[in-house]
Parts: C-alpha cells; sequence; structure tokens
C-alpha cells in the first residue's frame, strides 16, 4: 500500500503545483473550451514553462491538441461547405508530438485537416528534439505531413541532413583559370593561362549553409511547388547610416 501511495504521490506531485490547479482546475473560472472556441473564433493561449514543468507542457499539449483535433473533425466536411479557419500554433511541438494513438496521432490528423478548414503551425529548435520524443522512424513519417517548412539557422547535423534531401541540388556554372605550356611552339617554354567552363552539381541546402544564415533569414520548401535556390529574407535589414 505503501508502495502505491508513493507511486501515485509522485504522478500526481506536479499536478498540485497552484500554478498548474489554476490552469487544471475544474471551476468555471479560467476554463475554455476548443470546441467554442473554435467556432466562435476565439484565440487562446496557453503558456507553460517548459523548462520548469515538462512532463506537465507535454501532458496539457497532447490533451489540448486532441481536444483540437475531436473539434475540427466533429464540424464535418460536406460538400460545399466552407468553416471558419482554425489554426493551432505549437511551440516547443517535440513536447506535444505524437504519431500512434486514436485522438492525437499527427501522422494521421494532419492530411485531413486541411479539408476541414484547419492546420497546425509547429515550432522546434533542432529535429534532434524530435527524434529523442517519438525516433527517428517516427519523426520520418510525421514530417512529410507538413506542407511547408521553414528552417531558420541552426548548427544541428539531423536537421542539415533532413533539409539536403529535401532541397537536393542544383546545377552551377563555374570558370576557373589554369596555366598550361605551350606546345604550339616546338620547344617553346612559355606558358598560357586557359579559361575553363565547367557545369558542377552543388546541394541549395548545407548544414555550412544553414550555420551561416543570417536573422531573418530562413530556407522555405513548399510541397508541390518550386522551393528558391537559396534562402530567402522574411524581415528587412537594418540600414545603418554615418551622420
Amino acid at each position: 500500500r505503501s508502495n502505491v501511495r508513493a507511486t501515485i504521490g509522485n504522478a500526481l506531485r506536479p499536478l498540485l503545483d497552484p500554478t498548474v490547479q489554476h490552469v487544471c482546475r475544474a471551476g468555471a473560472s479560467g476554463y475554455v473550451n476548443i470546441a467554442d472556441a473554435i467556432a466562435e473564433g476565439q484565440i487562446v493561449i496557453l503558456s507553460i514553462s517548459a523548462f520548469l514543468n515538462r512532463s506537465l507542457a507535454s501532458l496539457i499539449g497532447k490533451s489540448l491538441k486532441a481536444d483540437f483535433y475531436k473539434a475540427i473533425f466533429s464540424r464535418g466536411n460536406h460538400s460545399g461547405t466552407r468553416h471558419r479557419l482554425a489554426m493551432l500554433v505549437a511551440d516547443e511541438y517535440h513536447l506535444s508530438a505524437s504519431v500512434g494513438g486514436a485522438l492525437y496521432d499527427d501522422a494521421m490528423a494532419l492530411p485531413l485537416i486541411r479539408g476541414f478548414g484547419a492546420g497546425l503551425v509547429a515550432a522546434t529548435q533542432t529535429l534532434a528534439n524530435l527524434d529523442n520524443a517519438i525516433g527517428p522512424g517516427l519523426r520520418n513519417v510525421l514530417l512529410p505531413n507538413f506542407n511547408t517548412a521553414l528552417i531558420f539557422r541552426t548548427a544541428e547535423e539531423a536537421t542539415a541532413n533532413w533539409a539536403s534531401g529535401l532541397f537536393g541540388s542544383r546545377w552551377e556554372e563555374v570558370t576557373t583559370r589554369e596555366k598550361q605550356r605551350d606546345h604550339d611552339i616546338i620547344g617553346s617554354t612559355a606558358w598560357r593561362e586557359r579559361t575553363f567552363v565547367r557545369n558542377i552539381q552543388r546541394p541549395i541546402c548545407t548544414l555550412s549553409d544553414l550555420a551561416q544564415l543570417e536573422p531573418g533569414q530562413a530556407f522555405v520548401h513548399r510541397q508541390f511547388e518550386p522551393s528558391p535556390a537559396g534562402p530567402v529574407w522574411f524581415a528587412e535589414t537594418e540600414k545603418v547610416t554615418a551622420g
């Protein structure tokens, strides 16, 4: 009995914190119905410190995501039906990412929610975080379900390897100059500089390219559409003028 109590106590202790109870309590104050929020076009913001309460952030994130999917798929997708656009924005996405399970399987839900007027915006620091949470195999099942990928500056190898395969390569024309002995004149010891033009194939997005991106720059990939052959700007650079 004491072992059972200790186990239950360890499991429930994170939920007994006053700040946690403010989120999880059953009272009407602070209560949010996700289905009503979607139907009425409300903006709901839930912030939990993932550093201080990692397990709680994961639990609440998956629960909220399950409510979101349930509300979206309950709206129906009859021909000609136009639903209010609903978006779920998940920061530190690796904490709530899941593949498998009836209520919050991202790999199953993401290809379908577009037809119900909804979408998911997911942000994570590195793909290594996703690998640590769900494993590389399930990560490879999950990522192709996102239509658009924005990759900002990073020096993380797993992200670079994925991006390299995502963007492929491009042909570049490279001009080189080489000095060769002039054999046109018998006995000549003169050297002639010749120019050669070659076409070589280079990756569009490498680890070096990602590590050297400036703030406000990113590589952008969209399924079924040509991707830019280099990084794009999302913010204008500040102009410094000498006075």
